[in-house]
C-alpha cells in the first residue's frame, strides 16, 4: 500500500460500512447518531456529541474513512457562521485517565465538564484531529495540548474528503484528500485505545471506515 508517496505493509483488521450501528456506542444522550443507508449521520446537540468505536486498537495503525459535512440546522447559522461550525473531528487511540477503557468512563468525564470543550476531554488520554471552519488542529491529551496547527485547508458543506491517519512509532500523521495537514512525533506515544468521531454546530456523514495494523517490513 502506498500512502504519503511510502509504501506499507498493512493488515486490514477492522471495517464498517454502517449496514448497522452494532460497532459503535452513543454515550451523549441528547445528540444524534445512527446508521443510515450506509453511512454514519451525526447531528451536533449540546450536551457532548462524540460517538465511540466499540473496538479497542493497538501498535502501528491505519486509519481511513470518508466523509461530508451536511447542510447545517438553522440554529447553528450566524453572522461568524454562515455555514454552522463546519466541524468534524477524528478522535484517536483513547483511553481513561489511567488508560482504562474510555467507555467506562467517558460520561462522567462529560459530566465534570473540564477542559476548554467542558466535555472532559482534557483528562483522558488521546490524539484530536479537529477540522473546523477556521481551523484544522492537532492536539494531545491529558491536556487538551495544541501540537500542530493548519490554517489554510478548511472544510466545505456538501464536499466529499478522504481522511487518513498513520502511525508508527510516535509519528503520527494525518491526510484530508491527499493534503499532508500534520506530520508530528509523540516522544512518548499512546499506543492502543479507541477511535470516535466528534461534531460542534453541524452535520455529518462517515463511511467506508478501514483501519489496518501497519507491519514492520
Amino acid at each position: 500500500m502506498e500512502i504519503g508517496g511510502e509504501t506499507i505493509t498493512a493488515e486490514l483488521v477492522f471495517q464498517d460500512d454502517f449496514d448497522n450501528f452494532d460497532n459503535f456506542v452513543n454515550l451523549c444522550p441528547n445528540t444524534e447518531w445512527a446508521a443510515v443507508e450506509g453511512k454514519l449521520i451525526g447531528r451536533h446537540r449540546a450536551g457532548g456529541s462524540t460517538v465511540w468505536c466499540r473496538q479497542d486498537f493497538a501498535g502501528d495503525l491505519l486509519v481511513e474513512f470518508d466523509g461530508r459535512l451536511l447542510a447545517p440546522e438553522p440554529q447553528w447559522i450566524s453572522e461568524e457562521l454562515p455555514d454552522g461550525g463546519k466541524n468534524l473531528n477524528f478522535r484517536f487511540l483513547a483511553t481513561g485517565p489511567r488508560h482504562e477503557d474510555i467507555l467506562t468512563v467517558f460520561r462522567d468525564l462529560l459530566a465534570e465538564g473540564t477542559g476548554p470543550n467542558a466535555g472532559g476531554d482534557d483528562q483522558y488520554n488521546a490524539y484530536f484531529f479537529t477540522w473546523t471552519w477556521r481551523h484544522a488542529r492537532l492536539r494531545w491529551s491529558p491536556g487538551y495540548k495544541k501540537m500542530a496547527e493548519k490554517l489554510d485547508y478548511l472544510p466545505e458543506v456538501e464536499k466529499d474528503y478522504h481522511f487518513r491517519c498513520l502511525k508508527i512509532g510516535g509519528r503520527i500523521r494525518y491526510w484530508i484528500n491527499d493534503v499532508l495537514l500534520f506530520d508530528w512525533t509523540d516522544p512518548n506515544p499512546h499506543n492502543s485505545g479507541k477511535i470516535g468521531f466528534t461534531l460542534w454546530r453541524s452535520a455529518a456523514a462517515i463511511d467506508n471506515l478501514r483501519v489496518y495494523r501497519v507491519k514492520a517490513d
